[in-house]
């Protein structure tokens, strides 16, 4: 563990890599109990996906390890900004980090967390993301991390990877976090058919193109620098919102899951 985080920090000095070291440490820690792992709603135990079992523990020691961490990840980056797409799921696992908006579309709200923003149920993730986006388009953080409510799906490593991205967040301008990187093309994909593609790319970018190769992240989660972000205008970003304001779960929706990289790193 210690040479994978001796690794990553090689060009650090001696005394961030220890501290950093540490702190990738108490995150693995915690990792051993929360990856791959959904919370039961009575909190006395957890289930694991994989194979349904059902592992009792001590919630002194977890709670004591989620203290640790949280304090580490709290004086971390304070430059990032975590955002949570959420309809009906568990959200225990933001507690682990900070800076995190959680947008809650669905019921019941969440009493515990003071960090949530109510929207309307419409227009999948990516409606959630852009409107972020378009609202704090000039008061954005440095780096924006964007997640489903549920990452592990897609993400199902997102307790150990994320905090390595954290902390080397200064090396990205885009980054997916989805583990499953698909290739596609304007005329077609395989992995859901009948997408308006071209359509739906004409009216984004305003030019019509038939062949274009690009490559997407299952599960739309991603992090962007400002930086990338602000290299379109406000504008643009507000087209994406209204392009998916009028329906629950628009077909354009899973469209914009498709071209999140070609939106925000144009090549």
């Amino acid at each position: 563990m210690f040479v994978c985080c001796n690794k990553m920090l090689k060009k650090k000095d001696k005394k961030n890599k220890k501290k950093e070291c540490v702190f990738m440490y108490g995150i693995l820690l915690l990792n051993t109990f929360f990856l791959r792992v959904q919370r039961d709603q009575n909190a006395h135990f957890f289930v694991v996906n994989e194979k349904q079992q059902t592992l009792h523990f001590y919630p002194f020691f977890f709670n004591l390890i989620l203290s640790i961490t949280t304090t580490m990840l709290n004086s971390s980056n304070p430059n990032v900004c975590i955002v949570v797409a959420r309809y009906n799921e568990n959200v225990q696992w933001t507690k682990c980090f900070s800076n995190v908006i959680i947008y809650n579309k669905g019921d019941p709200p969440l009493n515990e967390f003071n960090n949530q923003i109510f929207l309307n149920n419409v227009g999948r993730e990516g409606h959630t993301y852009y409107k972020h986006i378009y609202d704090n388009y000039d008061s954005l953080a440095d780096f924006t991390v964007f997640v489903q409510a549920n990452p592990f799906d897609h993400s199902p490593n997102i307790m150990s990877v994320l905090p390595r991205c954290i902390a080397n967040i200064n090396d990205i301008d885009f980054t997916f976090l989805s583990e499953l990187i698909l290739q596609c093309n304007l005329s077609g994909c395989m992995y859901h058919c009948d997408l308006p593609l071209i359509d739906t790319y004409e009216q984004l970018f305003g030019e019509k193109k038939e062949q274009l190769d690009f490559e997407f992240g299952a599960g739309a989660q991603f992090i962007v620098s400002k930086h990338q972000i602000l290299q379109r205008p406000r504008e643009f970003y507000l087209k994406i919102v209204e392009m998916l304001n009028n329906s629950v779960n628009p077909i354009e929706g899973f469209v914009i899951e498709r071209f999140h990289k070609l939106i925000l790193k144009p090549i």
